[in-house]
């Protein structure tokens, strides 16, 4: 029986940002985007799971690109800023899951410029429990991560249901006993939900 439902933020609760937080930083650092694109990748895997700080992982990119350093005091938060774009839908869906009981929890791979612009838009407000990568030093697809959302919200991984636009993060969230949905629309979304709470 399910008993939570879990998102992920990036193509789930907010339009996808794949390729627009890439193009934005690029061109204020001035670079090809498939240049700078590589770069980013190079350098994620510590910045992701807060491994290192923003300023030491632009230092890492620049240094990689031969450019000079981006002037603004937060690159990554200005993209943010700039490109994140909420989907109402979901939280109207989130909303009427709470009122029906189902604990909600927030479980995304991402990093502190971006838990900061969650912080000032108090998307806390629609959650039980979150989880962010770069706070706990995991990430998806990793079993870890998956089993402290679920422990956060007193739930066993087989009461719980995760919601994420990449299929190979909800394959790691069913390696550890948990329902997944790969969202697609929100209505495939709403549908594909309804028959594991039915």
């Amino acid at each position: 029986m399910i008993k939570a439902t879990i998102f992920d933020w990036g193509g789930v609760l907010i339009d996808s940002t794949l390729g627009k937080m890439d193009k934005y930083c690029a061109e204020v650092l001035g670079v090809d985007v498939e240049k700078y694109n590589m770069a980013r990748k190079d350098n994620f895997y510590d910045f992701e799971r807060g491994l290192v700080e923003e300023d030491e992982f632009w230092q890492r990119v620049c240094y990689q690109l031969n450019v000079d350093m981006p002037k603004t005091q937060s690159l990554w938060g200005d993209a943010v800023e700039e490109v994140f774009n909420e989907k109402e839908e979901m939280f109207d869906l989130i909303n009427k899951l709470k009122e029906q009981g189902y604990k909600i929890g927030f479980l995304s791979n991402t990093e502190m410029p971006a838990v900061e612009y969650w912080k000032k838009n108090n998307y806390a407000k629609y959650f039980d429990e979150v989880v962010f990568s770069c706070v706990e030093h995991i990430a998806k697809p990793e079993a870890e991560i998956y089993e402290l959302i679920c422990e956060r919200l007193g739930v066993l991984p087989q009461e719980a249901v995760f919601i994420d636009d990449k299929p190979g993060f909800i394959s790691g969230a069913k390696n550890v006993g948990m329902e997944g949905i790969v969202f697609e629309s929100m209505e495939q979304c709403k549908s594909d939900l309804n028959a594991l709470m039915t």
